[in-house]
């Protein structure tokens, strides 16, 4: 068969955009050593290819993301791990009681404050569950039990690889008032371990335990569910239909810059939806005021935007942190970076260890629905009230009222980006096939993306007074 010298080019430019879409995660890892440490911990020995667009973390012999053989059941800690993520049990009953999971061991929803999704309930005396942990940095580590009970002087034991630890007494004040109980300075080797939870008298419900490097303060620099000193807060705007993620940006960016928030670990991603839109506007100048340069760009450079927002994750997630994606879009964005960190860490629990937080049952039913249903059973996926209504125990951004825009473009540091962001909206609002949102038509604000940001760091003002009031 003859192949014409076209068909040759034809074939070569799509088999090429294929091998390199598919290789993109895996090339140019880094520049030095130093960043393959930063990125594998002390066991990365070079960056080989330094400096080339094929630079790959070596640890040894191996690329550092190379499977070694270590057990992809283990769980990498410091880390949060759910009760329910046992990976051997032994149950006396073959019923099972509650709401959540399956088989033997009862499971419910939880809830505790904390979150959580399911704890383990109905403990009987005797009844244990394991758990496989890969330690890479051997030294001692601090283990806080989230444990509730009905009545007080209900216990269990905690053991690893089969050497008794302590024995626990579970605060007695309800099946759902929950306490940490600590265990502190348990001494870990490098290497795997097998902890088990031993139900000594039963009658304890188990959520979940948080492992830290001992003298880690961790707990010291928390906002609401995030930790300032290990987490990592991506913001994602989908902005391929609505205008409102132009105000929700702004809503954003004045956040980031109230004193309490310094210091945090964000990236912001615009582009974040399902379906490409038929236009999309130019949002460089918005984004910079509200980021800085610590924002991606999925519509023009989707392969960009996801390795740096993997690169990030699983720094983050090496280091002992958790990732918080706060859902002003699809999921679609979201699910492929999942994808890759499963692929790259293959220990990393990721149910534990990545919360999504979504307010949007329109975002929820426009995301690709496999995508939707991979990044709900493979995080920690918390559905808040829609952040469109007032009074419903969201924050509830959206107005009306035009009173407001004088107050936020005057404000001297968040000023220009709600103007740019005014200007951007009113300029697409309903344009090129877009949806007509009415409150911005009418000259009101609408930053119903926002009350995910507020949910992550604990700041709950309800109403768009409220929120100037809390952050201008």
């Amino acid at each position: 068969m003859k192949v014409t010298k076209k068909a040759f080019l034809l074939n070569f430019v799509f088999f090429s955009t294929i091998f390199l879409n598919q290789g993109a995660l895996a090339q140019d890892q880094c520049d030095t050593t130093l960043q393959c440490k930063l990125d594998f911990g002390e066991r990365a020995t070079d960056c080989k290819d330094s400096r080339s667009d094929k630079s790959i973390c070596m640890c040894g012999s191996l690329p550092c993301n190379t499977d070694s053989g270590t057990d992809s059941n283990s769980l990498l800690i410091p880390a949060l791990i759910e009760a329910e993520d046992f990976i051997r049990y032994f149950d006396s009953s073959n019923e099972h009681r509650g709401n959540c999971g399956s088989g033997p061991v009862d499971q419910q929803t939880t809830s505790d404050p904390k979150g959580g999704g399911c704890n383990i309930g109905w403990t009987a005396a005797g009844e244990w569950l394991e758990y496989d942990v890969q330690v890479n940095q051997g030294g001692k580590y601090d283990f806080d039990f989230r444990l509730a009970s009905q009545d007080k002087n209900k216990n269990l034991n905690f053991s690893i690889d089969g050497n008794s630890v302590d024995n626990i007494v579970a605060p007695g004040k309800g099946w759902q008032k929950w306490d940490d109980v600590s265990v502190k300075n348990v001494q870990l080797n490098s290497g795997k371990h097998t902890l088990r939870v031993t139900f000594t008298s039963g009658s304890v419900n188990f959520n979940y335990f948080d492992v830290k490097k001992s003298g880690s303060n961790s707990g010291n620099n928390k906002l609401g569910f995030f930790n300032k000193n290990t987490d990592l807060l991506l913001l994602h705007f989908d902005l391929d239909n609505d205008l409102d993620d132009a105000h929700g940006i702004a809503g954003a960016g004045t956040m980031l810059q109230d004193a309490r928030l310094q210091g945090v670990n964000f990236h912001a991603v615009v582009g974040t939806y399902s379906k490409r839109p038929s236009s999309f506007p130019n949002m460089n100048r918005l984004m910079n005021l509200a980021f800085s340069n610590n924002w991606s760009n999925a519509h023009t450079k989707r392969n960009n935007a996801l390795n740096t927002v993997v690169n990030k994750s699983l720094r983050t997630l090496r280091n002992g942190g958790d990732i918080w994606i706060a859902e002003g879009g699809e999921s679609d964005f979201s699910a492929d970076v999942l994808r890759a960190i499963k692929n790259q860490a293959k220990n990393i629990n990721t149910k534990a260890k990545i919360h999504v937080v979504q307010h949007s049952t329109t975002n929820e039913k426009k995301s690709n629905q496999k995508d939707f249903n991979f990044v709900k059973s493979n995080t920690d996926y918390r559905k808040i009230p829609d952040g469109n209504i007032e009074g419903n125990g969201s924050s509830g951004f959206r107005t009306f009222a035009t009173q407001y825009w004088g107050r936020a473009t005057s404000d001297v540091e968040s000023g220009a980006m709600w103007q740019e962001a005014r200007d951007m909206a009113n300029q697409f609002n309903g344009q090129f096939g877009r949806f007509d949102n009415v409150h911005i038509g009418r000259g009101g604000m609408d930053f119903s993306d926002t009350p995910e940001f507020c949910y992550i760091i604990g700041i709950n003002p309800r109403g768009v007074k409220e929120f100037f009031d809390e952050f201008l």
